[in-house]
């Protein structure tokens, strides 16, 4: 009798996560910035009306495809997810990560368009966990910028992602001072630029993460944490050296040619691009400088 009672009881608890997650699968969402979505969701979205020749809006989803992105192509490419037309509504079935557009127009042509939300739909990526993610972006002074500085700057989103161009403003003397969640801390001097040219992102079983950086003129100080899961490689123009300590500087001067990696601690291997290829290890207190098609050298502080 105990048992006939306990299996009701457990069949009644299943119809009701049953109903409940029914429930919510069919109970669209909007899309977040940011957010992460288990395969199958349900996102609202604005449909196209049938009368084109009259200015509408609409909306159009688009889907990250890194090897478009590698070949030197436009990444996004448009997606149409499962769409009910009866309440305008996108089904998502396959992982990866999205961005929603909302376009404004006549017939097909786009007249204004405003990317409202990037979300990931499965399981987060490298790229997009909290390793990457942008705890604070400070000033010189340690006063914390706001969005609309961010922004003219290239910091709007609140981890680094492929392609994003950073640029710091002349009329900040003393750099930037931006903090991961791991306490890593990157630092660039007033006038710098950077783009983050590839990250491990879609690659969840890649690890530690991998982020690698173009610094297109100026200077970046690094200081990464011992227990952080991101592995940094910064190249130049004519260098690439890659982080396997915790404190170091990397410059690179276009003028000359010459890229200068300064370590404090731990240790960062540079490598030049042109030229025969040679590879250093520089150690604690010592400075390794490359110019032009000449290996690197190694020199102490």
């Amino acid at each position: 009798m105990k048992n006939l009672i306990l299996k009701a009881y457990l069949m009644i608890l299943l119809i009701i996560y049953l109903v409940g997650t029914t429930a919510a699968q069919s109970d669209p969402l909007d899309a977040k910035d940011g957010g992460t979505y288990p395969v199958g969701t349900v996102l609202k979205a604005v449909c196209k009306p049938n009368l084109s020749h009259l200015k509408s809006t609409w909306t159009s989803f688009e889907v990250w495809n890194q090897k478009q992105a590698d070949a030197g192509y436009d990444g996004w490419l448009k997606y149409t997810p499962s769409v009910n037309t009866r309440n305008c509504t996108g089904r998502f079935m396959t992982q990866g990560k999205y961005r929603m557009v909302v376009v404004s127009g006549r017939f097909d042509r786009w007249e204004e368009v405003e990317i409202r939300a990037q979300f990931t739909i499965g399981k987060l990526s490298p790229c997009e966990g909290k390793s990457n993610q942008i705890v604070a972006v400070r000033d010189g002074s340690g006063r914390k910028l706001d969005d609309g500085e961010r922004d003219a700057m290239g910091l709007g989103n609140n981890r680094l992602m492929q392609g994003q161009v950073v640029r710091v403003p002349k009329n900040m003397p003393q750099g930037i001072e931006i903090e991961f969640y791991d306490y890593s801390i990157m630092r660039l001097t007033s006038g710098s630029q950077l783009k983050l040219d590839k990250c491990s992102d879609l690659d969840p079983q890649e690890t530690p993460l991998k982020i690698k950086i173009g610094l297109l003129l100026g200077k970046i100080w690094a200081k990464i944490t011992p227990d952080s899961s991101a592995d940094y490689n910064i190249q130049t123009e004519r260098a690439v050296c890659g982080n396997r300590g915790t404190v170091f500087s990397v410059e690179y001067n276009a003028a000359t040619k010459t890229t200068m990696v300064v370590v404090e601690e731990g240790s960062v291997w540079l490598k030049n691009l042109f030229g025969k290829p040679q590879t250093i290890d520089i150690g604690a207190g010592k400075t390794g400088t490359q110019t032009l098609n000449r290996a690197p050298v190694l020199r102490k502080n």
